[in-house]
């Protein structure tokens, strides 16, 4: 008798456990899909500002103001732009297929 209530406390604990688990994970991702908007929105901002400074910057080497080094990490902080863009796109379908 006392090992099947110890059993069943241990079975209500699991189960308690995986609730609050299950819980925390609905709540991460439901945070994450109404926050989305705004950091996808901030996210394309910063994009559009990398592609500007990166035309600027063309434009700057072909007047021969502008070293190819300069122009080099234009293409690079607009590469990352990119790819912060990307994740927060992720970000906001994983939270959805978690919450769906």
């Amino acid at each position: 008798m006392r090992e099947a209530r110890g059993k069943k406390g241990l079975s209500e604990a699991r189960r308690e456990h995986k609730f609050r688990e299950l819980e925390q994970k609905a709540r991460a991702a439901y945070l994450d899909m109404t926050s989305s908007p705004a950091r996808s929105l901030a996210t394309d901002r910063q994009l559009e500002a990398s592609e500007k400074s990166r035309d600027a910057m063309i434009e700057g080497y072909e007047l021969g103001v502008v070293t190819i080094a300069d122009l080099l990490k234009a293409e690079e902080k607009l590469s990352e732009s990119r790819g912060i863009q990307r994740q927060a796109r992720y970000r906001y379908i994983r939270a959805y297929s978690t919450l769906y």
